[in-house]
């Protein structure tokens, strides 16, 4: 072969293989639009793990601040149910339980959650006359649970939860805040102070000097 044929030659050839590495390169970015779409779907799954509900805090009917609270036993469309029958109440606050006269004979009788407890700190009489009452004052914080002992079986059980206030809780931030505060101003005098010293030990170390 010629010997500049053969060199033309190459320099065609060569000419191809530089555009093939570009046309490689053109290949590599599509993989890479690819690998964000797949971020997006990322970011969707996130989206979709945000719907998780909390948890419930036991269904408790707020009743603090009141010196007396009202719960109907018999109540339901059977008459087997309190009414409310979790109540969230104040230290020293009186439950009075009143009958419907629905569901037959009740009972108020303190629970361990399942069942009656052996020595209870509060009992009622089997009763079914509309309007009785029975009353009971919780003076100390916990959770008392209570049952008709009758009705189990048809889960006739209620919860009195026993709480402090809160208006303590409040105080203490408020203390917390000025202290912070205090402790910031401290560090800034002390800081100010610092500079000063060392402005009074250069122009003495001038002094020397002269």
């Amino acid at each position: 072969m010629d010997r500049r044929k053969f060199v033309k030659f190459t320099g065609v050839a060569a000419a191809a293989g530089v555009t093939g590495c570009l046309g490689g390169g053109g290949d590599d970015g599509g993989d890479g639009n690819e690998t964000d779409d797949g971020g997006d779907n990322g970011d969707g799954g996130n989206g979709g793990g945000g719907d998780t509900t909390a948890g419930q805090d036991g269904n408790y009917s707020d009743m603090t601040g009141q010196g007396e609270v009202e719960v109907d036993v018999g109540a339901g469309p059977s008459g087997y149910k309190f009414d409310p029958a979790d109540v969230r109440v104040d230290p020293g606050t009186t439950v009075r339980w009143v009958w419907t006269g629905r569901g037959s004979q009740h009972n108020v009788v303190q629970s361990d959650g399942t069942e009656t407890v052996s020595d209870p700190m509060f009992e009622s009489e089997l009763v079914a006359t509309e309007g009785n009452e029975f009353t009971y004052t919780f003076e100390e914080s916990g959770t008392y649970d209570y049952v008709c002992s009758v009705h189990l079986a048809q889960d006739m059980v209620g919860s009195v939860e026993v709480v402090e206030g809160e208006g303590g809780g409040d105080g203490g931030n408020e203390t917390d805040t000025d202290t912070g505060n205090g402790g910031m101003n401290g560090d800034m005098n002390g800081t100010d102070g610092g500079n000063g010293g060392g402005n009074e030990s250069d122009g003495g170390s001038g002094n020397e000097s002269m």
